[in-house]
């Protein structure tokens, strides 16, 4: 069922917080070290904030668009964007960077770097954290085979692709696996019926802590973000030390969380 909803507006950015959307579910299914069940349940019942980093924000959704005109002027037909809800899955509604119900077209589109590139374009490879959200958005759409569309940046030389109008385009073919769909079903009512009960995952007692890369990229990027919440953390220096001698820091009312080469940080309620 198709949803009447512009990706990206204020509407649906609240309407995610109700449903479990695709990039949710490698959470879920514990495939993301980066988030966890307990950041996710924040998030549905209102006790975090997830802000995106504004430059890759809007440089992977340029990317999205170039990727998708280049498909679109190869397959000869259109692949819009879409919000499509499952009508027997009351949390099932996913946002789709290109869909044709008409032809059974899905494509889900990565911004990625230069090796998960390479890897896509030459051994077809699809990452762990992509394969749930692939197959759940299949689960919504009922199409039996998807294209997992990689994007990069960069030309480069190691790649093999003849046609330079492809250049920096990785296709990937990606098919409906049924057991595991079972399993993200089952998972699924499970934290869904946790949120809607107000009754935090298992894991929310335990994660008072949070996994963090140590390099110093990350430590220069928290800092900053930190120095801006001096009122409320009198530690930041302390707080900084331990982020370079330790991949796992905690917190006291601070939330950081390092998604590929960002950095979020919120307050939790």
């Amino acid at each position: 069922m198709l949803v009447d909803l512009e990706q990206g507006s204020n509407e649906w950015l609240e309407e995610r917080k109700k449903f479990i959307g695709g990039s949710d579910v490698p959470v879920i299914m514990g495939n993301y070290k980066y988030r966890t069940l307990t950041d996710l349940y924040l998030e549905k019942t209102g006790g975090a904030t997830v802000k995106e980093e504004k430059f890759v924000f809007t440089l992977g959704h340029q990317k999205e668009k170039e990727a998708r005109a280049i498909l679109q002027d190869s397959l000869g037909f259109p692949l819009p964007p879409m919000v499509v809800k499952k009508a027997d899955l009351p949390y099932c509604q996913v946002s789709l960077d290109g869909f044709n119900q008409e032809k059974g077209m899905l494509v889900e589109i990565k911004y990625v770097g230069r090796d998960k590139f390479l890897d896509m374009k030459n051994n077809n490879f699809v990452d762990e954290y992509y394969y749930p959200q692939l197959q759940y958005q299949m689960l919504a759409t009922g199409i039996k085979t998807m294209f997992l569309v990689g994007v990069t940046a960069n030309k480069l030389k190691s790649e093999h692709e003849p046609n330079p109008k492809y250049s920096g385009v990785a296709v990937v073919e990606v098919e409906f696996d049924v057991e595991y769909a079972k399993e993200i079903i089952d998972k699924c009512n499970k934290f869904y019926k946790s949120v809607q009960d107000k009754v935090p995952p298992k894991e929310f007692k335990e994660a008072e802590s949070l996994p963090l890369k140590t390099c110093m990229q990350s430590y220069i990027s928290v800092f900053n973000k930190v120095q801006e919440l001096t009122e409320m953390l009198s530690d930041e220096r302390d707080v900084m030390f331990q982020l370079m001698e330790s991949d796992l820091v905690t917190f006291k009312g601070l939330h950081a969380e390092r998604v590929g080469g960002k950095v979020n940080v919120w307050i939790k309620n």
